[in-house]
């Protein structure tokens, strides 16, 4: 039994070795993970603030958008009034004709 007792203070130390390994490949790998999740953290910051002002651009734009389409209608409305001041004339200028015609 002697070869029993001799055995285990090596084996005690193999032990102990493979566990240093074990806990500095943990250790290894646990940084390795925090600065992985910083840098993703980092990276989602960097994202929420494109995203942001990107819809902040389409706020700005979708104002503007808008600002045009009121400018058009008004456009619109303008030069529809004027063409109905256009028949008006038309209309009156042909009135004066006839009743120059039926006056002769």
């Amino acid at each position: 039994g002697g070869g029993a007792i001799a055995a285990t203070p090596a084996g005690d130390v193999e032990g102990l070795r493979a566990r240093d390994d074990e806990i500095k490949n943990l250790t290894a790998a646990n940084d390795a993970a925090q600065e992985w999740m910083a840098k993703a953290v980092e990276h989602h910051q960097m994202l929420s603030e494109q995203l942001s002002a990107l819809q902040n651009d389409k706020t700005s734009l979708v104002k503007q958008i808008e600002e045009l389409q009121q400018k058009n209608a008004e456009t619109a409305a303008a030069s529809a009034g004027n063409h109905d001041i256009k028949m008006l004339e038309n209309q009156a200028a042909e009135n004066l004709r006839e009743g120059h015609q039926i006056q002769e």
